[in-house]
């Protein structure tokens, strides 16, 4: 991978950001089919052709995975077969385990405001969708696993003092809910938009 300089270490980031980052990486390469598995052909040119990009795509999962994943996924049967480790690592960061949970909302608090809030917001709709797909619920104490409130004053303790006037207005609304942030952010960021219009 020296032409990617930027690939992450699966290791040292998340797992979303990672997968966008290989999948682009394998599609870029026209290896893209090789990480989930296909039909080794018959034809003796096409099935060495096909051996030597299953291996390459593994090389590049060895390169990328981190030491600990390394260690985890990969044996000296599927060392060269990219789709068994594929598979592995999937059933790994997409489980519902305590701790993979945790990750991902300690992931949640802890990601800041970016200086605009168009990127607030892309942070803000991954963030949530990191925290669905991990399998946690966000909703009323009984039928959920995160309470919304609490991620809402999550949400507004990262927001600048030039929202105060924003927080105000909802502060009103109650109950606040994700979906009313959400929009409120999305005017403000229509409206930024507007105003930098040519002309305007």
């Amino acid at each position: 991978m020296s032409d990617n300089k930027s690939f992450p270490i699966l290791i040292n980031t998340n797992w979303d950001a990672w997968k966008l980052k290989f999948r682009g990486y394998c599609m870029q390469h026209k290896l893209a089919k090789y990480p989930k598995g296909c039909a080794i052909p018959v034809d003796e040119a096409l099935r060495a052709d096909h051996l030597d990009k299953e291996e390459q795509v593994a090389g590049i999962l060895h390169q990328s995975i981190g030491q600990i994943n390394h260690q985890r996924f990969v044996t000296p049967q599927n060392e060269k077969k990219p789709n068994l480790i594929w598979a592995l690592l999937v059933g790994y960061y997409k489980s519902h385990l305590a701790q993979n949970q945790s990750v991902v909302y300690l992931d949640f608090c802890t990601f800041p405001y970016r200086g605009s809030v168009s990127t607030f917001i892309d942070d803000l709709n991954a963030g949530l969708s990191r925290v669905a797909l991990v399998g946690l619920i966000i909703g009323q104490p009984e039928k959920a696993n995160l309470k919304e409130s609490l991620l809402c004053k999550i949400i507004f303790n990262k927001l600048p003092e030039e929202y105060k006037h924003l927080k105000a207005s909802l502060f009103n609304q109650r109950p606040i809910t994700l979906d009313l942030i959400k929009a409120a952010l999305e005017n403000k960021r229509t409206g930024s938009l507007s105003n930098s219009q040519p002309g305007d």
